[in-house]
């Protein structure tokens, strides 16, 4: 039950940015002169990625009190210390070096996204609310929500279920597969199986695979800042 649970909300994830267009629209709508266009996609996407982080942590406690007493889950774990921050950094570095090094000759692999297409149509604007709203939302806040989901919800339910390498190419796969974005496929398996390898080498602490993603995510998010 709790892998079912767990592979539903991995893919739910997929509607973020159906759900941020919606409210960008709807806060357009009744906008004023200071909610520009760009002010107010950047301060969906903002707004969207909090609430989605709010409710992985608040279903999350939902289903540890429910699975407590049979011990059916693992507590996520959020502990500083210097090898969780040493993997997280590394993981995240490992997936830009494998990606630019390796996968950069697959085909469609130097197109960009549509998710960082319009990231950059943002950008554009150069204005600074824009910017920092997009930064928070894209880089930390998506990254946070989604290690929970996936590497503190989804990664240790399947370990119960099935061999831990097996686990974390299935998160990795269903990782790639919720940004709807099948060119991007490779690359955002890889980042997955990069995180996932950072979370069981650093017993489930997710710190690692959060610094890790935040650092990927940030990485590209100043990658297409330089480049406009």
């Amino acid at each position: 039950m709790a892998q079912m649970w767990a592979i539903l909300l991995g893919f739910g994830y997929a509607g973020v940015p159906l759900l941020s267009q919606i409210l960008a629209s709807l806060m357009q709508g009744s906008s004023n002169d200071y909610l520009s266009t760009d002010r107010a996609q950047a301060a969906a996407l903002f707004l969207v990625e909090s609430a989605v982080l709010v409710f992985v942590r608040s279903l999350y406690q939902r289903k540890l009190a429910a699975a407590d007493s049979a011990h059916l889950m693992p507590r996520p774990i959020y502990k500083w210390d210097l090898p969780s921050i040493i993997a997280g950094l590394g993981s995240g570095s490992l997936a830009l070096a494998i990606n630019n090094a390796v996968l950069s000759g697959l085909p469609g692999a130097g197109q960009q996204s549509d998710a960082a297409g319009e990231v950059a149509t943002m950008l554009q604007s150069h204005d600074a609310l824009t910017t920092g709203l997009l930064f928070v939302g894209a880089a930390v806040l998506a990254p946070a929500a989604e290690e929970l989901a996936y590497r503190g919800f989804l990664l240790p339910s399947l370990q119960r279920a099935i061999w831990t390498p097996a686990a974390v190419l299935v998160v990795a796969v269903l990782f790639g597969a919720a940004h709807l974005e099948p060119a991007g496929l490779p690359q955002l398996t890889v980042v997955g199986i990069c995180l996932g390898s950072a979370a069981v080498a650093c017993r489930g602490n997710l710190v690692a695979p959060t610094l890790g993603h935040v650092a990927y995510n940030s990485a590209l998010f100043f990658g297409l800042l330089l480049g406009l």
